[in-house]
């Protein structure tokens, strides 16, 4: 059980590392958009990298939610709903809800007197998504293959 923990914790180190790095680094910053565009363009290559963690980090989140006694049928996180991005965001478009801000990203307003103080970013200005935007596309899909009366989004 040592690895199950510490793969967990490395992982999380990475992550963290990672982004402090590019916080500093044009390079990584540019190295990780590529690599971000490579997946949302389905590169085979990108591809394969990301489906190898996601099976290892599947894998571990079962071995954790057996301890747990928390069992689910189907693992579909936000990446699983990157495809339907592009119909989320043809929908916004069609209702005039998708703008294009000053440094070119799309976002929805959400401010009450529509003045743009309050915006959801879901597109950066290379076109590539953000988190929101998969997670509405992953509500969207599975309000429609659920039917439920309610969702809870944590």
């Amino acid at each position: 059980m040592v690895f199950k923990v510490s793969f967990h914790v490395f992982v999380l180190q990475v992550y963290v590392q990672a982004n402090k790095e590019a916080e500093h680094s044009e390079d990584m910053k540019h190295a990780a958009k590529d690599f971000f565009r490579q997946l949302e363009q389905h590169e085979s290559q990108a591809m394969s990298l990301w489906q190898q963690f996601r099976e290892i980090t599947v894998k571990e989140y079962q071995h954790i939610y057996k301890r747990l006694g928390i069992h689910f049928d189907v693992y579909s996180g936000e990446s699983f709903y990157q495809v339907q991005t592009q119909e989320v965001v043809r929908e916004l478009q069609s209702q005039c809800l998708l703008k294009i801000s000053p440094k070119g990203t799309g976002v929805v307003d959400l401010s009450p007197n529509e003045d743009m103080s309050n915006i959801c970013t879901l597109l950066r200005s290379d076109g590539t998504t953000l988190y929101i935007t998969r997670d509405i596309a992953a509500a969207i899909s599975r309000k429609e293959k659920y039917c439920f009366d309610e969702m809870i989004y944590v």
